[in-house]
């Protein structure tokens, strides 16, 4: 096992540092910048994440005892499972050496595929005033509603490891149907593994698809492209497309550059 150049820091806290390979870091119970609280054996929460450029885009959260310790660990897959990146996870302990969290949840020393997860798509938030049916309103507040489900369910049960959302996010690729969806699924964007649809590129507009493309999630990337990633679950490989796997427009995009409908980008 190893620890490869992440950046950890308290969340509520000030203390936010960059831990290179091989080393650890350290910050007394008693200092209020890593212990908001300043109550030795408080639970905090230890974010723990990927440097900007790391290709892995990874980012953990854990909660600890102030004055206890936490463990970022890279564990290799068992022989039989080809893939060529292992198991990231932070355990957080008690002052008394006793774990108080693991996240992901029962992923290290796995040796059997037990895999959960969440399917959904065509969210498509639109922004007041863009769309004129009537329903629109209701549509939003119904894709809120699915998701904020999804999320609770999500929190609620650690064996399901993220929600695969097959795009169609917004209606018309906007700014402000775009933090809608984000706000549907606030404190959980870690977990979700989103991709585009065509609607997300209207107009041209790429900001969905930097968001798709940029956001750290719970699971290390084994293949980082623009906006096409893949990962590993267990002995199970997924691979985010984005858009149809096609090399000439569909009828309905004959507005979108060709590159945005490839996923080969040709």
């Amino acid at each position: 096992m190893e620890v490869r150049s992440p950046c950890a820091r308290v969340l509520g806290g000030d203390w936010d540092v960059n831990i290179p390979p091989g080393q650890d870091a350290a910050c007394h119970w008693s200092n209020t910048g890593c212990n908001p609280g300043g109550i030795q054996n408080a639970v905090v929460t230890l974010q723990v994440e990927t440097l900007n450029g790391d290709p892995r885009k990874l980012t953990l959260v854990a909660r600890m005892e102030a004055g206890g310790d936490a463990i970022i660990v890279e564990e290799a897959r068992p022989p039989q499972w080809t893939s060529p990146s292992g198991h990231f996870g932070v355990v957080g302990y008690r002052v008394n050496g006793d774990v108080l969290e693991e996240v992901p949840a029962g992923i290290l020393g796995a040796t059997t595929r037990d895999l959960h997860f969440l399917v959904t798509a065509d969210c498509q938030y639109c922004r007041d005033g863009d769309c004129s049916e009537t329903w629109i309103p209701a549509a939003n507040a119904a894709a809120t509603a699915v998701n904020q489900h999804m999320v609770a369910r999500l929190s609620a049960d650690n064996t399901i490891r993220g929600i695969l959302y097959a795009g169609d996010l917004t209606q018309f690729g906007h700014a402000d149907e775009m933090q809608t969806y984000l706000d549907s699924i606030s404190g959980f964007t870690r977990f979700v593994f989103d991709g585009l649809g065509n609607h997300d590129l209207e107009y041209g507009r790429m900001g969905v698809r930097e968001m798709v493309r940029d956001r750290k999630r719970v699971t290390a990337r084994s293949m980082d492209g623009d906006p096409h990633y893949s990962w590993d679950w267990h002995d199970v490989h997924f691979v985010q497309l984005n858009l149809m796997p096609a090399d000439e427009r569909a009828p309905n995009t004959a507005d979108l550059n060709n590159q945005h409908n490839d996923p080969m980008g040709r």
